[in-house]
């Protein structure tokens, strides 16, 4: 599944934050293919605990207590950071393609797992390719390592589960689309770009409405029908979320942005209606209303042409960081979520790590 490959991406963040400058994003030759339909980038330049503390600071303030939650969480990761540098880590790029394909041809679902695992490829510093796999491999645990195969491609080190072959027939149009999605993003630590194939397309035109809100049945065809979106995660003194969507024209980019501000307008109803009182979903609800008004102006959509842009950042991302780190404790005492009972004394997920 995705979740399980991006979440091994997530624990590879502070083993590729070494110090080289930040150069444009290089794709694997030969890894995109034309169901490729997820890639995401990993730049170790601006990857690094520093900008990550310097973030931190920035969005929560200096002395908040949630910053000294974070920086000790972010130093258990030095020593792995420490050990990515002298093995010669420099970045990531993480490359999955949907199971859709291989259900359609009927190969099945096992086929379509082992494609939804995604491929890792971690680019290295010349002559650095052993040194690097060892390094993976010393942080693995066994079951992982066990399931994992590694190749030398190039100036990459390749990881990808036992049994999953490498992309056939590399379509060099859509690697140029992705490309030109990271480069939109060149600033970024963290981009995740999304090209939808023929089968996202198809989905997209066979879905039912059903009780879907109008803005959504207005979303989902133009999503499904744009060259690229992403989203870009900037750390440092200046942290941003950035989300953006490359429609197929400028027309398909207005249904967008109107369809975000009418799901917007429809958050801070909700927002309001809480604050009233007269929302569904009682105490909960009234919890995260103060949190829901700011989120809706945060996110409000600017376009350009073709272009649709949701930039995150500034006042907007630190009262919402702020309020989202008000309610972790509490959610984790309650088991994640509002009204569960309490763990009864157990350690939130992570804790103790």
């Amino acid at each position: 599944m995705l979740k399980r490959w991006f979440i091994g991406a997530s624990a590879m963040l502070m083993l590729v934050g070494v110090g080289a400058q930040a150069a444009a994003p290089e794709l694997p030759a030969g890894a995109i293919s034309k169901n490729t339909t997820i890639v995401a980038y990993f730049d170790g330049a601006t990857l690094t605990p520093d900008a990550m503390r310097e973030a931190a600071a920035t969005v929560l303030g200096p002395n908040s207590p949630a910053v000294a939650q974070l920086n000790q969480t972010i130093g258990k990761y030095q020593e792995k950071h420490d050990k990515a540098v002298q093995a010669g880590a420099d970045s990531i790029v993480m490359v999955a393609q949907t199971g859709g394909a291989a259900q359609a041809a009927g190969h099945g679902a096992a086929a379509a797992e082992l494609q939804n695992q995604g491929v890792m490829y971690v680019h290295v510093r010349k002559g650095a390719h052993n040194a690097v796999e060892k390094m993976i491999s010393d942080e693995m645990e066994p079951a992982e390592r066990e399931k994992t195969t590694f190749s030398h491609e190039g100036d990459f080190v390749v990881m990808r589960q036992k049994g999953q072959k490498p992309a056939e027939l590399p379509d060099p149009a859509r690697a140029k689309t992705f490309a030109d999605a990271l480069a939109h993003n060149s600033t970024a630590a963290l981009v995740v770009t999304f090209v939808p194939d023929d089968s996202t397309r198809q989905a997209a035109q066979n879905q039912q409405a059903g009780n879907q809100p109008q803005w959504m049945r207005d979303a989902v065809p133009v999503l499904a029908n744009s060259q690229w979106s992403s989203v870009a995660v900037q750390f440092g003194k200046m942290p941003a979320i950035v989300m953006t969507d490359q429609a197929a024209d400028a027309a398909s980019a207005t249904k967008l942005t109107n369809a975000v501000n009418a799901a917007l307008a429809q958050l801070k109803q909700v927002a309001q209606n809480a604050n009233a009182g007269g929302a569904g979903g009682g105490n909960a609800m009234m919890m995260f209303a103060p949190m829901l008004a700011p989120l809706a102006d945060a996110l409000k959509p600017t376009q350009q042409g073709s272009t649709v842009v949701i930039n995150l950042n500034g006042q907007g991302l630190a009262t919402i960081a702020t309020t989202v780190a008000q309610f972790a404790p509490m959610l984790g005492a309650m088991g994640g979520r509002p009204g569960a009972a309490p763990r009864g004394g157990r350690p939130a997920p992570g804790a103790g790590q």
